[in-house]
Formats: structure tokens, C-alpha cells, sequence
């Protein structure tokens, strides 16, 4: 019996019935699934984002339609993940090439073929473009077909050219699941460290174990990534153990923004893990999030290790800050935050210069009085004390500080012409070091300076024991009114004046008592101003409460000695704080430019706490 040919009529009539049918929501809600996924097409060579939705919608669409001969359970990505992958016979992933047989190659280049297939055919725009009255039964037909060719691929897929291919994700993944089961370990015993003691061997073995699989994907990102600097993760984790790094203020500036970096990164393995396997690229570098927060955490970690990465650099910094922080806190605090030049290329370093060679005078004094109570209890208990270190300087007496000193350098310039370390050196160092914790370190400035420049610093601090500490007091001051050059004395006493009155209009809760007492402060100053050299010698408040120094824009420190001993200290320090400067300059200024950084941020963020109060 011959068909009855529809009608143009009944042909759009039962378009319409099929476009209002249950077979066509089905068809267009996995149309929409599209959108639960990247994009594909046979450039793409990973898929990681989630395909959960997808590959459900697509299976009940098999079901729906009963595609014949359907096999299939269920579609998983991690099988569907194994077909992306260009057409070749060898692969390169991050420095190993794996060789894929012809029959996998084909295989996974035919599956990949099919999916991208039906993901274009089921594009809403496409649809809408070729569905109508005329074409959607036969655009049906072919729908059946290419759901049943990809079942049939799948399946295949899943017996030979996935086992192929999963081997060769799970090998290229080994750095990152690595990197991820360490970083999981080392959470979970840092979260125990917090409530009970763990021993030391086990924290450091797990450390250890993070600080591996992190270089290793360092490595990674450097070789076939972007990341472009050098790394350190064993002395970046190191640094970070920087006793009381939050509390010291210089640090904490720049180890802190480390410590988030490091933290960030972390939590975001964390995440990785949680999220699993099939969220992670099998090109390493292909996890940009990953690799992004891995390039900051170096970043941040150059610049700590360059401020901080060792007790000479820290001391360093730590010197810098405390001296720059003078500045802050006196009436050039606006001019330093700005960047005077003035301030910046001629107070700094001999501000820097002068506070070094006080920190000698005060070992030194700190020694000499220690030798003076050990004499005196010798000699009390009947015993001789005998400080050279040979039966030679025995006989010639005991050495002094300066010559002892003077002795070392003279070691340390010869010892620069040769590569042998001696015994007798290393000896010394380990003395120098215990002295370090003992006294504080003498020679802050090393690798700032040239070695034979000590003598110069061994003198002038040698000098500044011949001059009153009221004079003293003078130098500094005199060495900050530079920074004020070009203004003229009243003016610049009204510039210091209004600085004190502004900084006591911010203090906290200022109250009645406290601007009597500043009243009484005032008049204390004024008084003992006027007992200072050279009007007055030795005449020092004895008071419980010492009144704070303030900028003396008057201080003339060359006037209280007539023999020139001022005028030789102040020339010693010119030319140590030049030398300074000027000896490994792009260091002192990165260093200084760092330190002024820190103060910038504290004059523009100053009263954020009570804002936010």
C-alpha cells in the first residue's frame, strides 16, 4: 500500500507537535548542557573543567531516544578525558616524550572526532538553522546515528586506548599529585601541631617531602611555563622561620605579603585536592591558576631574600629602619616621604654612618667596662688577668680594642687574596659570631663597604669617645638640619614647632592632663637647653621621666670645642655616609628605596585603625 504524501500543512503541523514533544525537550535540554562545559573542538588537548551535567544529559538523550545497540552504563569523564590529545605518534609532556601506538592514536583521534561532532550538531544556533518542517526527521536520523558510532567508540575506547592514555596522564600528573598528597600530609600535621607537640623529626620530614614536590613543579613552570625568576623553596621556607618576623616591623613589611603568597598557594593545592584528579591538567603547566599564585610567591620571596635572607641582611635592614625611622619621627618626616633629595642622598647614609659608628663606640664601651669588673674581681680574688693571646703579647702588654680590630681587618685583606680558608679564620668566625649574640653586630655594613674603610670607622669612633654626649646629641641633630638646606633657621623652627604640635593633636584620647603635661615638657626643654655646651658642661636631667629629645634647629656642635674635634668627626662621617652610598650603590639604594617604602605606607595609611574603630 503506497504511503499517503503529506501535505505542506500536515508537514508543519507535525513539525510542531515534535518541536511541543517530550523527544524534543529532551534534545534541546542537552543542547543547553553545551553550556555546562568549555568549549571543544579538535585543537583541544584537555578537558578538566566539569563534564558532569554534560556527559549525564547525553546519556539519558542514548536512553530516550533508544539508540540502538547502546552498550554503555553511563559516560564518566575520566574515560572521555583519555580521547583529547592531538593525532601523533609521540607526545612531549614537560621534558618526557611518550610514544602512543598507531592503533590508540586513531583510536582516540576517531573518539575525540565524534564528540566535537555531536557537540556542533547539538549547537542551539546551528539547530535553529537547519531544523525544519522539511529536514528534522532526517536530522533526527543522523542525530541516532553519530549517538550510536559514539557509543560504539566508547566502548571500545574504554577496553584498549584508555588503558594506553590513562597511563600516560597518570605518569605526566605524577609531579602535581605528588605535590598535592605532600601539601595535604604537612596540612594535616600542621593542624595537630596546633593542639598538641609533634616531633620535630616528623614536621621536618614532611616539610621536606612539600619542599621537594614544590621544586619540582617550579622546575616545571620555569622550563615550559612563565615563570621567569629563579627559586628557593627549601631557603623561602627557611626565611619564613625568622624568629619574631611578625613583631619586627621592617621584616613583617615584606615576609608578610611571603607567608600570604605561600599561604594562598597552598590552600589553592588544597582545593586542587579536594576537587580531584579530573579537575587537574596532565600538562603541568597548563594549571594557570596554580602556576600564577606559584610566580607571585617567588616574586615576593626574591624580595624577601634579598632584605632578609640572612641574619646579615636582616641586621642590615633592621639597622636602616631604626635610623630612617629617626627621620620619621622628627620634622623631615613630609620631606622624607617625598623623596628630598636632600634627605634621601645626604641624611640617610650619614644619618646610616653616624648611628654605626655609635653602635662601635658602645661595644667597645660595653667591653671595656667588662674588662675593668674582670680586673677588679681578679684582683680581689688574688688571680692575674692576661687578655693577649700569645706569650709574645704577654710580654708586650694587652692588646687594646682598637688594635685587636685593626688585626682582624688586616686578616680579613689578606684573606681576600687568596681561596683557602684556614683554620685559624674560621676560628675566628665562629668568635665573631658569638660576639654577635653577645654585643650586637660591630660590622653592620659589610658587603657595603670596602674592608679598609674600617680603619676610618675604628676612628672616628674612637674620636666620639672624646666628646660630650650633649655634643653628641648636637652631631645628630646637625646631621638632620641638612635636610632642611636652602630654608633659613626660623623657618625651619616653625617647621619643627608645628611637627610637634601636629603630632600631639593625633595622640589617641589627648585629654586635659596631657596637654599640662606638655606644657610642663616645654618648659623643661627650654630649661635645659640653655644648660647645654658650650654655655653649660655635664649638667644632665636626673629626673625618673627624661624629657624626649626634640630637633634642635639651632645646633651648632662645632662651636662647643675649639681644637677641631667636632669638625673631624663630622668629616669623617660625610665621607663614610658617601662611601656607603656610593661603594655598592644600585644595593644601598634598593635597600634604602625598600626601607623608605615601608614609611610611605605608614604616613599613608596612618589613622586606618581608628577609622575603622
Amino acid at each position: 500500500m503506497v504511503k499517503k504524501k503529506q501535505t505542506e500543512e500536515q508537514k508543519q503541523a507535525a513539525f510542531a507537535a515534535w518541536q511541543a514533544s517530550e523527544e524534543y525537550t529532551k534534545i534541546f535540554s542537552f543542547s543547553n548542557a553545551r553550556n555546562t562545559i568549555m568549549p571543544i573542538e579538535m585543537g583541544t588537548r584537555d578537558i578538566s573543567d566539569k563534564w558532569d551535567q554534560f556527559l549525564k544529559e547525553l546519556f539519558e538523550l542514548m536512553v530516550f531516544l533508544k539508540v540502538p545497540g547502546r552498550k554503555a552504563k553511563s559516560y564518566e569523564q575520566q574515560y572521555v578525558r583519555t580521547m583529547f590529545l592531538e593525532k601523533c605518534e609521540k607526545k612531549s609532556i614537560d621534558g618526557t616524550t611518550y610514544d602512543i601506538t598507531m592503533g590508540c592514536g586513531v583510536e582516540i583521534w576517531n573518539c575525540k572526532s565524534k564528540i566535537v561532532e555531536i557537540y556542533n550538531y547539538l549547537d542551539p544556533s546551528m539547530m535553529e538553522m537547519q531544523l525544519t518542517h522539511e529536514t528534522y526527521i532526517s536530522w533526527k536520523k543522523e542525530l541516532i546515528k553519530m549517538l550510536k558510532e559514539w557509543d560504539k567508540l566508547y566502548v571500545k575506547h574504554i577496553k584498549s586506548g584508555y588503558v594506553e592514555m590513562n597511563a600516560i596522564h597518570m605518569q605526566a600528573m605524577k609531579p602535581l599529585t605528588n605535590l598535592l598528597e605532600s601539601n595535604l600530609n604537612f596540612h594535616y600535621l600542621e593542624l595537630i601541631e596546633k593542639k598538641k607537640d609533634v616531633p620535630s623529626f616528623r614536621h621536618d620530614a614532611l616539610e621536606q617531602k612539600f619542599e621537594e614536590h614544590m621544586t619540582k613543579i617550579c622546575e616545571i613552570f620555569y622550563n615550559f611555563g612563565t615563570l621567569k625568576n629563579s627559586f628557593d623553596i627549601k631557603q623561602m621556607l627557611h626565611v619564613l622561620k625568622t624568629k619574631d618576623w611578625p613583631n619586627i616591623p621592617p621584616l613583617s613589611f615584606y615576609f608578610q605579603p611571603l607567608q600570604d603568597a605561600l599561604n594562598d598557594t597552598r590552600n589553592w593545592l588544597l582545593k586542587m585536592n579536594e576537587d580531584g584528579i579530573l579537575r587537574c591538567k596532565y600538562i603541568i603547566e597548563d594549571n594557570t591558576e596554580l602556576m600564577d599564585k606559584t610566580i607571585l610567591m617567588i616574586q615576593k620571596d626574591l624580595i624577601a631574600q634579598w632584605l632578609g635572607g640572612d641574619e646579615l641582611k636582616q641586621d642590615q635592614f633592621k639597622f636602616i629602619y631604626k635610623v630612617t625611622k629617626v627621620i620619621f619621627d622628627c620634622a623631615l618626616r613630609d620631606k622624607l616621604v617625598n623623596n628630598d633629595p636632600h634627605v634621601v642622598d645626604t641624611v640617610i647614609p650619614q644619618m646610616v654612618a653616624f648611628y654605626s659608628i655609635l653602635n662601635i663606640k658602645h661595644i667597645h664601651d660595653t667591653k671595656a667596662l667588662e674588662k675593668i669588673k674582670e680586673e677588679e674581681k681578679a684582683e680581689r680574688e688574688g688571680r692575674k688577668v692576661t687578655f693577649g693571646s700569645t706569650k709574645e703579647e704577654e710580654k708586650k702588654g694587652p692588646l687594646t680594642e682598637e688594635q685587636i680590630y685593626r688585626r682582624r681587618i688586616e686578616q680579613q685583606l689578606n684573606q681576600s687574596t687568596t681561596s683557602q680558608f684556614t683554620s685559624e679564620m674560621q676560628k675566628q668566625r665562629e668568635l665573631d659570631k658569638q660576639e654577635n649574640e653577645k654585643y650586637g653586630r660591630m660590622w653592620i655594613w659589610d658587603g657595603y663597604i670596602n674592608p679598609a674603610k674600617k680603619e676610618q670607622f675604628l676612628a672616628c669612633a674612637e674620636k666620639l669617645r672624646h666628646v660630650n654626649s650633649h655634643v653628641v646629641e648636637d652631631i645628630e641633630d646637625f646631621i638632620l638640619l641638612q635636610g632642611f638646606k636652602g630654608m633659613k633657621p626660623l623657618d625651619i623652627k616653625k617647621t619643627i614647632d608645628s611637627d610637634l604640635h601636629n603630632r600631639r593633636m593625633k595622640k589617641k584620647n589627648r585629654t586635659k592632663e596631657d596637654e599640662e603635661e606638655e606644657k610642663i615638657q616645654d618648659q623643661r626643654r627650654n630649661f635645659l637647653y640653655q644648660m647645654r655646651p658650650k654655655f653649660c658642661w655635664n649638667f644632665f636631667d636626673d629626673s625618673e621621666v627624661k624629657i624626649p629629645h626634640l630637633l634642635r634647629y639651632n645646633a651648632s656642635p662645632m662651636e662647643c670645642y675649639e681644637d677641631g674635634r667636632v669638625q673631624s668627626i663630622l668629616k669623617d662621617i660625610s665621607e663614610i655616609g658617601h662611601h656607603l652610598a656610593k661603594y655598592e650603590e644600585v644595593n644601598w639604594k634598593r635597600l634604602r628605596d625598600s626601607t623608605l617604602e615601608i614609611f610611605r605606607h605608614m604616613d599613608k595609611h596612618e589613622g586606618d585603625d581608628d577609622d575603622k574603630k
